[in-house]
């Protein structure tokens, strides 16, 4: 052979052993990005913390330039976050606020849950604000108020949106906010086992909600963080659809729900009853509660059995004066 078809040969094996070293080298995909992981790798910001949700954005982590810690594998960290540098957005207009991956946690400005998590409420789930009428006379909320699951029924969505699980679950986390006292706790317990609030509220939320007292803000600062949540997320474009997550009625009925919080129909009543009983303990020693919010049991036990007998829920006059609701 001549030497150029030797070399042509020496680097034919050469260079098939010099990729398979390069791609044995590279980091592992899918992984947490921590403080240890390079500057500059190229990472992908997620809609939630599961492993198979669809990518927000793609980019960058950014290099620390400071004079004592400058070196490339250095990412920037500000208050415990990463910075990433994005260079593709998938879902325009999306508020980060909690999940990047190759996995972070990146803190948004103007989080909904720190708006939702600076009232005051009463240890036993009341509150004691008041609300302002035009007249500037101080005047105590409704006690006749709209069950939660109602309010955010008034909302029909599109079920196979992109983003309709998880603005249900910030509606959700907006409209009752756990007690940080007895959230503490159950922290406290989650990370005995390896474990973590934000794991368990994806895996068995059932199991938190449970164990923690929530409370329903006030009016001026539940109608605020709900506002930002639908003014955030209704516009989002589905990455399938291309359909925005609100339409026109779901605007209206948007506008009529923060009337209805405005009005102060939602938030918990002033000095009212207790809402929560003790269950008893469970094995780790958390205390379990019962919640007296929202539906009682009559509704559902009466309707579903007219229901499965004549087949509508409009069955007769006598259905509606007994079971109706305000």
């Amino acid at each position: 052979m001549s030497e150029e078809q030797i070399n042509y040969a020496a680097l034919d094996a050469w260079v098939s052993l010099e990729i398979y070293n390069r791609f044995k080298s590279m980091p592992t995909v899918h992984q947490k990005v921590n403080n240890n992981t390079r500057a500059g790798s190229f990472v992908a910001i997620h809609l939630d913390s599961t492993a198979k949700s669809s990518a927000a954005a793609y980019g960058f982590l950014c290099a620390d330039n400071t004079p004592d810690n400058n070196e490339i594998h250095n990412p920037t960290n500000i208050n415990g976050a990463l910075v990433v540098d994005v260079v593709k957005v998938q879902v325009p207009g999306f508020p980060v606020d909690c999940y990047a991956s190759e996995r972070i946690h990146f803190p948004a400005h103007g989080d909904t849950n720190n708006i939702s998590e600076s009232a005051s409420p009463n240890r036993d789930g009341s509150n004691s604000q008041l609300s302002n009428n035009p007249n500037n006379q101080t005047s105590v909320n409704s006690r006749v108020l709209k069950d939660g699951f109602h309010l955010m029924d008034m909302i029909k969505l599109n079920k196979s949106h992109g983003m309709h699980k998880d603005f249900m679950r910030r509606f959700r986390d907006i409209l009752y906010v756990c007690d940080q006292d007895y959230k503490a706790l159950v922290e406290a317990y989650l990370s005995s086992i390896g474990t973590d609030w934000n794991t368990r509220m994806l895996i068995i939320p059932a199991w938190i909600f449970e164990r923690v007292r929530k409370f329903v803000p006030p009016p001026d600062e539940l109608h605020s963080a709900l506002k930002f949540l639908f003014d955030s997320y209704g516009r989002l474009r589905c990455e399938n659809s291309g359909r925005r997550l609100f339409n026109e009625a779901a605007i209206e009925m948007s506008l009529h729900a923060l009337s209805t919080v405005q009005q102060g129909h939602v938030s918990d009543v002033v000095d009212g009853p207790p809402l929560y009983t003790e269950k008893g303990r469970d094995k780790n020693n958390l205390m379990r509660y019962k919640c007296s919010r929202g539906t009682s049991s009559v509704e559902g036990a009466c309707h579903m059995n007219i229901v499965s007998r004549f087949a509508s829920y409009n069955a007769s006059d006598i259905d509606g004066f007994n079971f109706g609701r305000l």
